[in-house]
């Protein structure tokens, strides 16, 4: 630089200066609206890694004052030697992009911060995903961590839904619904429906309104029949292949378009995968929870639905006695999924009570409907109760020993040799009072819709039972339930019931009766019909548990 002149030298400088302040500026000024658009697009886990990254975004060179850094270059009236002037003129240039840069972190914090508290505010307006709860804020108040020990634990949705559910258009209509149906007037209720068999019959007959308006269910077309896609149409796992059959062909509930599902039907049949994939005399499941759980597993890899609600929005439909315990080798399938099952054990660590659903067994000996069903009235019937069936379990042998010779009651070890064709079994039951359904291996039976059928009153004798449809059915006003430990009082419990309220709850059973037929067809209030209205009574809970959730968070 020897030999050019000073005013030279200190010109080329600031206009140097000028430059990198007018390249800073330029930058800041584009970089937060960047930053903003990337993170109100951002969701789920990636969240609170983009935030990270955006934090050292902001470390970009700071904004600053043209104006006031030339006011300063130019207060320099002294003739300083080259080298001196390059010193001075290097010194001002690094202190004035010091204070650009501390100005610039406050301002480069302040439009993180706004970005946050709009994310905020927007995630208030709907209901937070559970990977949004998880990852946003990174660090959490005491009393943010305080509430969330507060957090139910016996809530019937699974964890993933307890922490929310994100608030897609299927779930604003869920809520909508859900709405509607707490608001309805009790003389809105269907006045074709007895009010005095069930707990709510207005709150009833609008969720089902609501739901056949409103619930979807997407079917998965993955795997092949027999194991899939097809099920028993007859015999004692009937209700499984018939729910099967019935939504696959539904047009009313099935939709193509996963995105408007509210839930996911899983179409696979346990009962044929005892006859396809079980060795007989092995008593070992290995084949069966093996398939179950790669069946699951492939979804899982195929679609992105059952990740979302680690498949809570999901369900299957199972008449065997196995049918819960196929779910042990896959823990989402077990703890999350719903459980359609006629083994609807409540003390049994594979069926959640409010999550899980009770499916009606029904005995069908042929493809067509019973013809003969009802029965005599109270004063022609001779028998104060019948059962008839094989000794096992544990309660059966105490009723066969406590009641098999008494006079007033046909309780049979093994039906007799007049016993054994169909038509005579149900003769004894129309002309009983009562029809004793005592659990079996399992706490459920067959014998429970066959005394519906045949206006013979149940008496349920099986502790652990979770009864169908009893969040909607008032089970006390058309049956008679007896604890086990009570076998022994069972002729003086049934004697001491007034015959007035013996024949209201004989004359019931057929008000409810339709709740437990399988028609060719679907018709209104039929069994298909309320074991769907079972899953969607299910999914409005998740959303009680979702929002009561979140309201703690």
């Amino acid at each position: 630089m020897l030999g050019v002149p000073l005013k030279l030298q200190l010109a080329v400088l600031m206009f140097t200066a000028v430059a990198i302040l007018l390249y800073s500026t330029a930058c800041t000024r584009c970089q937060p609206r960047s930053l903003l658009r990337d993170v109100l697009t951002v969701r789920g886990p990636a969240l609170s890694t983009h935030l990270s990254h955006s934090i050292q975004l902001t470390k970009f060179p700071a904004i600053s004052n043209p104006a006031s850094s030339s006011s300063s270059n130019n207060n320099n009236n002294r003739r300083p030697s080259s080298s001196s002037s390059r010193s001075a003129s290097d010194g001002k240039i690094h202190a004035v992009e010091d204070t650009r840069k501390k100005k610039t972190k406050k301002s480069g914090d302040r439009n993180l911060f706004e970005t946050q508290q709009q994310q905020q505010q927007q995630n208030n307006n709907m209901t937070r995903s559970s990977s949004d709860i998880k990852t946003a804020p990174k660090k959490k108040s005491q009393q943010q961590k305080q509430q969330q020990q507060r957090l139910p634990s016996q809530d019937p949705a699974p964890a993933k839904l307890r922490q929310g559910i994100i608030a897609t258009k299927v779930e604003l209509k869920l809520l909508a619904a859900k709405q509607a149906i707490e608001n309805m007037l009790p003389e809105s209720a269907d006045p074709t429906l007895d009010a005095s068999v069930y707990h709510d019959v207005a709150a009833f007959s609008k969720s089902y309104e609501m739901m056949k308006k409103v619930f979807r269910v997407f079917v998965y077309k993955d795997g092949e029949k027999p194991l899939v896609h097809t099920g028993p149409e007859t015999g004692i796992y009937a209700s499984e292949g018939l729910f099967i059959k019935q939504m696959l062909a539904s047009n009313t509930f099935v939709v193509q378009d996963p995105s408007k599902a509210h839930m996911f039907f899983m179409p696979y049949s346990v009962k044929n995968m005892e006859i396809d994939l079980y060795v007989p005399d092995s008593k070992i499941m290995l084949p069966i929870t093996s398939f179950v759980k790669s069946y699951v597993d492939r979804i899982q890899s195929l679609y992105p639905f059952w990740n979302r609600t680690a498949g809570a929005d999901h369900f299957f439909v199972s008449c065997h006695d196995w049918g819960p315990m196929t779910t042990r080798n896959h823990t989402e399938l077990r703890e999350n999924a719903v459980k359609v099952v006629c083994n609807a054990e409540s003390s049994s660590e594979y069926f959640v009570l409010g999550k899980d659903v009770s499916l009606p067994q029904i005995n069908l000996h042929y493809l067509v409907l019973p013809s003969n069903i009802g029965g005599a009235a109270s004063h022609e019937r001779p028998w104060l109760a019948f059962f008839a069936g094989q000794m096992h379990g544990r309660v059966r042998p105490q009723l066969i020993e406590q009641w098999k010779d008494d006079p007033d009651m046909r309780i049979y070890e093994a039906p007799p040799n007049n016993l054994t064709t169909k038509p005579s079994y149900i003769q004894q039951m129309k002309e009983s009072k009562y029809c004793i359904c005592a659990m079996g291996y399992e706490v459920n039976s067959p014998r429970i819709v066959e005394s519906i059928y045949y206006d013979c009153v149940p008496v349920i004798i099986a502790d652990d039972l979770v009864l169908p449809f009893s969040d909607v059915l008032n089970w006390s006003t058309f049956s008679v339930t007896v604890p086990e430990a009570k076998i022994k009082n069972l002729k003086t419990l049934l004697t001491s019931i007034p015959h007035h309220v013996y024949r209201s709850m004989q004359q019931r059973l057929e008000s409810v009766r339709k709740h437990f037929i399988w028609h060719d067809e679907p018709e209104e209030y039929d069994i298909f019909h309320m074991i769907l209205h079972s899953v969607w009574m299910s999914r409005l809970r998740q959303l009680d548990c979702s929002q009561k959730s979140l309201k703690q968070l």
